[in-house]
């Protein structure tokens, strides 16, 4: 080869041009199949975040759409697919994002105006653009199952939750072999204090994918309500392992081995917990009551004292720590402690209504919303009690009374970023979902 080049060496010198282009022509061609190759690529990873999504598989069809964004971040296509794949795993900030972004490169298309309803009525509009969807339901429309989804969860998300089971339920009429249409039955059935139907949904669910966490946790704690702590200790333990910073499944399984008396087991793990973290309330109740029943009220006390000091108006450990004193003879604390236990309950049980019956009776009603979002706070709910507030807002957006509610809870919590944004909304008379997104 070398002595061939070599003898060629005076033609190419005599006749540079030849040598140029031919020069030239290779790396066209190379470009050529290396466009061909990357185009294959891109076709792949699009196809499998495609399939993916229609398996709900939503982690996988992340996975593989971020190939395709990273490779032609100006597909119009691309994004729109991310947007889907966005809305329907929970993500809805995302999902904006990347519908604005398919339509600068598309224009406004129908799948774009559709994708755009879809999106409103998850984030709980669903009454603006309803008489936009159902006619499409009617005429079997092929997204009327991911139409019924959004509808569903816009539903959920204003704890509408008879319109919800009803969409859950036609879902389900197309697709009864999905995952995701029973986990969702499975959780609106545990809203409205339905056990015993929303565990067998979540097994439907867990039995047609057996590799969703999120299902498997759900399903746990719906056994550990029904008090069936012998069916829900595997499904915890394999979560343990799986996911070994994840303290709430540790303390749900503590609560599983102190169930079935396995009390040794169950106090080893919660101390390991707060020795990590000795500040965490949900370990502290669990110690405290692993204590009452098998320990002393002495034992019992600290932990629970301890739980109150992190979250005072949590409803377990205020009446675990009344008999708790109760049992060590504390009379005059016993009464103090009883009026706090009634004072919870009441709130208990108006939260209960609230959401049971009269937001769902009144989905539009700022003044019930504003007044669940003040009793979850107190209740240390405040990721509940936030969602209220701003619903009390998007619904209201001059409310003063929850204005002046978040801005206090930031201010405790000393969250001040979310305090300036929300401060600077009201004062713009901006949105304050656009402004503070939740």
């Amino acid at each position: 080869m070398i002595r061939r080049f070599v003898h060629s060496f005076p033609v190419i010198v005599k006749r540079p041009h030849h040598f140029l282009a031919a020069c030239l022509l290779l790396g066209l061609t190379g470009l050529a199949i290396w466009y061909t190759i990357a185009n294959l690529w891109f076709e792949y990873h699009f196809q499998k975040a495609q399939s993916a999504l229609s398996a709900d598989q939503f982690a996988e069809a992340r996975r593989h759409i971020g190939y395709c964004l990273s490779f032609s971040p100006e597909s119009g296509r691309t994004h729109l697919l991310a947007a889907r794949v966005a809305r329907r795993s929970g993500d809805l900030k995302v999902a904006n994002r990347q519908l604005h972004e398919a339509q600068r490169l598309l224009n406004l298309t129908d799948d774009i105006a559709l994708e755009r309803a879809l999106l409103v009525a998850q984030m709980g509009e669903v009454d603006g653009v309803e008489l936009q969807l159902r006619p499409k339901i009617e005429q079997g429309h092929p997204q009327t199952t991911q139409i019924l989804e959004a509808m569903a969860k816009g539903y959920l998300r204003t704890y509408r939750f008879s319109e919800a089971g009803a969409c859950l339920k036609e879902w389900l009429n197309y697709e009864p072999d999905s995952s995701q249409a029973n986990f969702l039955m499975g959780w609106e059935l545990q809203q409205r204090g339905n056990k015993t139907d929303s565990a067998e949904y979540f097994k439907r669910s867990m039995e047609l994918d057996p590799a969703n966490e999120t299902v498997r946790y759900h399903l746990a704690l719906a056994l550990l309500d029904k008090v069936q702590p012998d069916e829900a200790i595997g499904h915890l333990e394999m979560l343990a392992k799986s996911q070994p910073d994840n303290l709430d499944v540790k303390i749900n399984l503590a609560r599983c081995q102190h169930a079935l008396g396995q009390v040794d087991e169950a106090r080893v793990l919660l101390d390991k917990i707060l020795g990590r973290q000795p500040s965490n309330s949900a370990a502290l109740v669990e110690r405290g009551l692993l204590a009452s029943n098998t320990e002393s009220p002495t034992v019992a006390e600290q932990y629970l004292q301890q739980a109150l000091q992190v979250d005072e108006h949590n409803p377990q450990a205020n009446f675990a720590y009344h008999k708790c004193l109760l049992a060590l003879g504390k009379e005059r604390e016993a009464a103090e402690q009883l009026a706090k236990v009634k004072a919870i309950d009441e709130d208990v049980h108006r939260a209960q209504d609230l959401l049971g019956r009269m937001i769902p009776s009144n989905p539009n009603s700022p003044v019930f919303h504003f007044e669940a979002g003040v009793i979850f706070l107190r209740l240390g709910n405040d990721e509940e009690g936030e969602r209220m507030l701003y619903r009390a807002l998007k619904l209201a957006p001059g409310y003063e009374a929850a204005q002046s509610a978040l801005l206090d809870h930031f201010q405790k919590k000393k969250d001040y970023k979310r305090l300036a944004k929300l401060k600077e909304a009201i004062t713009a008379g901006t949105p304050v979902e656009a402004a503070v997104p939740f």
